[in-house]
């Protein structure tokens, strides 16, 4: 079967009796997906195909093979993206989608190939996401401009530009270095080293690198190394790029990291300026900036995360303080204790984390920018000022360590935060097998559970399940950094920028994690009879100790005396009365002791199995809630702490801008 391709304009070759046939058949087809698809009639449809924004594909008898639309979204009178749409694919099995995409592709290319090419499409409609996916593209967020045509049904915006590599000659004059080269870095050399993983996590980065580049064209410019008449250009046009930015849309892989994107669009836009913006630095020390900012916002989101998981076991912690359930060893019922104290110690254990935690942010908080490649740069610049106008609390102390540190400090970060979900996996495996139907002691909101496909009686802990495969993900992110690392010599090695992805993802799974953690957490509801049932066989370790008390026997003897006495019964303790305990002390101590009925009462009383604790750090509720009140204090010093970066982080950003605007208008002194 031949196949004819018609793209763009070439359509217009087309004689009308043949674009009928052709647009009857488009039309047939978008009328059976009218939930996904914009609608047309004939003459609207070959009117908006003679404009050049389709492609088509059929063979000899003008049979429609495959058919794919771009929408352009302007703004301002100037067209920034094209949006891949309504896209048939009649055979695709048979390569036809596959070459549709190409020649969307293409056609993207001759129109504007700096421009955003992505698809929106329904969230239900899995297969077209799937297939585009296979070719290399990639998820994001939706571009700013784009306006929901679904009425409201969830869309996956799917970013054609990691694909369009497979399909274009390298743009000519893009790079930032070419000086050396006769030939340049082949197409594939590009390709591995702006794959689809690093193009996204750059435009994740892209906010961060205009806002370090924001601030250290303002030191330059304040020192006089870039002329002012530059340096207001250059400022003008990275706040304009702030807000395409922030909507992951900024980073074209075919032409660079985000670097080299930025410097393409100055030099675009004003010229030879532009080639000022990169004087006194290396984008070794600004990756790592960029990779630090975005560190540190997230640590910070991290920390609001974990101060209200602390809250949520706190308040959990006193609520449940007199709820007796039993305190297990090697999954066993061992000693009685209640189900508050079981909420407070987890909240010891994430409060000390986040101690440590805080620690790490506080040394991961120095600024590298001045470090240059790894040995500073031949300009006498001022890192303090940059330092403060990002908001780090420290500015570069030695260039070399600046740029060797990175992967240690991540590692440090990823490491605090493997260990926090690795115990957040242990809380999940309690809460799993004290949910079974068997035991009953607690109940998950069936909010965060999933049914069965085949068993309908089925509500399955999968959210506590998946928040224990995340701590797996973190402690494999950690080896990745150290093992990337560990045979890098001194200096910048290309091997850190992997990195990147190890760090980057850590901190979002980890803030995803701990929120949904906390969600469910707070909605947990104990079932105090079920446990208060299996407090009974953790009492004979009391029965022990009042032998101690009333006879003054060793306790390694009434330590036997119980052990028999649980035989004597098969196990069974509630079937222990005062003749089984009088039958055991005589053959194990070959005396007689007069045991009372009392005792027995008491050591088997579960209501009053707490009341043995009389020490602060026990289960006993009263010094439960002592406890509480001292971790209290130190989660509101936590808490303050974190709103008070928070604060600050926001109030520094918030004063660059300000500060580059009084620059721009002449205020700046």
């Amino acid at each position: 079967m031949n196949k004819i391709s018609f793209i763009g304009k070439q359509f217009n070759n087309i004689s009308y009796e043949n674009k009928e046939i052709l647009s009857k058949q488009i039309i047939m087809f978008l009328k059976k997906h009218k939930e996904h698809m914009v609608q047309f009639t004939l003459k609207e449809l070959i009117d908006y195909m003679d404009k050049g924004l389709t492609v088509l594909l059929t063979n000899e008898n003008f049979e429609l093979l495959g058919f794919g639309k771009l929408y352009p979204w302007v703004l301002k009178n100037k067209t920034i993206g094209y949006e891949f749409s309504s896209w048939i694919s009649k055979y695709p099995k048979n390569g036809i989608g596959k070459k549709i995409v190409k020649l969307i592709c293409n056609l993207h290319s001759q129109l504007d190939p700096s421009s955003d090419l992505f698809a929106m499409i329904s969230a239900d409609n899995d297969v077209p996401i799937s297939t585009l996916k296979k070719l290399g593209a990639t998820e994001i967020n939706s571009p700013f401009y784009v306006k929901n045509l679904l009425k409201g049904k969830p869309e996956t915006c799917i970013n054609l530009k990691t694909i369009t590599n497979y399909y274009q000659k390298p743009m000519k004059n893009t790079k930032i270095y070419g000086g050396i080269y006769t030939k340049g870095p082949s197409k594939i050399t590009d390709q591995f080293i702006m794959d689809p993983t690093m193009t996204v996590l750059e435009n994740k980065l892209a906010p961060y690198y205009l806002l370090e580049t924001i601030a250290h064209n303002l030191m330059t410019a304040k020192c006089g190394i870039v002329p002012k008449k530059s340096a207001k250009k250059i400022l003008q046009e990275l706040l304009n790029l702030l807000e395409k930015a922030q909507n992951g849309q900024l980073v074209d892989p075919v032409i660079g990291d985000v670097h080299e994107n930025v410097e393409k669009i100055l030099t675009d836009s004003i010229g030879e300026d532009a080639g000022w913006f990169h004087l006194a630095r290396s984008r070794n020390d600004q990756t790592i900036i960029d990779q630090k900012l975005f560190a540190k916002k997230s640590l910070i989101d991290i920390f609001c995360e974990i101060n209200k998981l602390e809250f949520t076991l706190l308040k959990k912690a006193e609520v449940y303080k007199n709820t007796a359930m039993p305190g297990f060893t090697h999954m066993r019922s061992a000693m009685p204790s209640s189900f508050g104290f079981w909420w407070q110690s987890y909240l010891v254990q994430v409060l000390e984390l986040n101690k440590v935690l805080k620690t790490v942010f506080e040394v991961y908080d120095s600024c590298p920018l001045g470090a240059g490649a790894s040995y500073g740069v031949n300009w006498k610049i001022d890192t303090v000022f940059t330092a403060k106008k990002l908001g780090f609390s420290k500015s570069l102390s030695n260039a070399l360590s600046a740029i060797n540190n990175r992967g240690i400090e991540d590692a440090n970060i990823i490491g605090q935060l493997s260990i926090l979900l690795t115990l957040l996996s242990r809380m999940m495996e309690d809460l799993i097998i004290w949910s079974l139907p068997e035991l009953n002691y607690v109940a998950i909101s069936e909010e965060y559970t999933t049914g069965s496909s085949i068993m309908p009686q089925k509500m399955n802990p999968d959210i506590c399940e998946k928040i224990k495969s995340k701590s797996a993900k973190l402690i494999a992110n950690f080896n990745h950094d150290l093992i990337a690392i560990k045979g890098t010599p001194s200096g910048y090695n290309r091997d850190s920028a992997e990195i990147k992805i190890a760090i980057m993802a850590s901190l979002e799974e980890a803030l995803s994690t701990i929120s949904i953690t906390n969600d469910m957490l707070s909605k947990i509801i104990a079932n105090p009879e079920a446990m208060k049932k299996g407090v009974i066989p953790s009492l004979p370790t009391k029965l022990a100790d009042e032998l101690v008390k009333k006879f003054e026997i060793p306790f390694r003897v009434a330590h036997k005396i119980v052990g028999k006495t649980v035989g004597l019964v098969n196990g069974k303790i509630q079937d222990i009365t005062v003749n089984t305990v009088k039958k055991a002390i005589k053959e194990i101590a070959g005396k007689d002791y007069d045991v009372k009925v009392e005792l027995i009462q008491k050591v088997f009383n579960v209501d009053n199995s707490l009341n043995q604790y009389q020490y602060e750090g026990s289960a006993g509720p009263k010094y439960v809630s002592i406890v509480n009140d001292k971790l209290n204090k130190e989660l509101e010093i936590l808490s303050n702490w974190t709103k008070d970066i928070k604060s600050k982080s926001i109030k520094t950003e918030q004063e660059l801008i300000d500060e580059v605007n009084k620059f721009l208008t002449d205020q700046y002194e």
